[in-house]
């Protein structure tokens, strides 16, 4: 069984424990006006507040040191624009109960804190071939029409906006499904046929990338399932692929024993 959260209400991003050090070098506007008097400076620390999944810096909030969670969390939600969406700020892995004071939370001046909507998804992708999307505080599952996917699934990921879903089945087909609806999306193209062996979207959700049969990877279009670029030069199977942070290079390690770097966009080798 294959099971992964959704990445938007992933609580223990990779960027959770950037350091005090690097928050400061975030930029420096405010969403709020900063205290004149020098009084006023020492009662308010600056939140640097991210999303918890891309690292993006969504908005930097003044505070009062004996504020308590919930009003960082008000003043966060009308900044961002999404005072309709339940979100929960995550602060060193821990999500933060609204009545706690920023002080007994241990926030300093120049934190960060993760920003995670609710309710959280997660998928799971059994050998029977039904894949599910599971709400974890209810345990409502919805099936998903992804069973005509030739039996049993191999692998299932969520896009970077939680909105498509992209599955791979055994039998080397890959499909992308909505999530809301499990409406079908699209369907990618083998290169020449070739089985796709595993698959994942760019951080943008633009693209995917995939290794395929025939010592190949490939690039697609998330939207159309076209194939965008082949990447060709490995002398045995392609076993993975994925994008570099900024989704501008693409690395395949092969069973050659060998891991080449690609140039996302035109499909040209860059380094071995």
């Amino acid at each position: 069984m294959v099971i992964c959260d959704v990445p938007q209400q992933d609580v223990s991003h990779k960027g959770a424990n950037i350091g005090r050090a690097a928050a400061g070098e975030m930029a420096s506007s405010s969403v709020q006006d900063v205290p004149n008097d020098q009084e006023g400076l020492e009662e308010h620390i600056t939140i640097a507040v991210c999303h918890a999944v891309t690292g993006e810096i969504l908005t930097r909030v003044w505070v009062r040191r004996d504020d308590i969670v919930g009003t960082l969390r008000e003043a966060v939600l009308r900044e961002t624009g999404q005072d309709e969406l339940a979100l929960h700020l995550v602060f060193e892995s821990r999500v933060l109960e609204d009545e706690t004071s920023l002080a007994e939370v241990g926030l300093r001046d120049g934190d960060v804190v993760f920003l995670v909507r609710t309710p959280l998804l997660q998928v799971s992708a059994p050998l029977e071939g039904a894949v599910r999307i599971w709400r974890p505080q209810n345990g409502d599952a919805r099936k998903m029409l992804v069973a005509q996917l030739d039996g049993r699934v191999r692998s299932a990921a969520f896009a970077p906006h939680g909105q498509t879903l992209l599955v791979v089945s055994v039998s080397g087909k890959a499909e992308v499904w909505g999530v809301e609806m499990g409406d079908f999306v699209c369907r990618l193209a083998p290169p020449d046929g070739a089985r796709i062996i595993s698959s994942s979207f760019s951080h943008d959700g633009q693209r995917i990338v995939g290794a395929a049969d025939g010592s190949r990877a490939a690039v697609w279009c998330a939207s159309t399932g076209d194939c965008l670029k082949i990447l060709s030069g490995h002398s045995d199977d392609v076993k993975s692929a994925c994008f570099s942070p900024d989704d501008t290079l693409v690395a395949t390690a092969s069973r050659d024993w060998k891991a080449r770097l690609w140039e996302a966009s035109g499909g040209k080798f860059a380094k071995a």
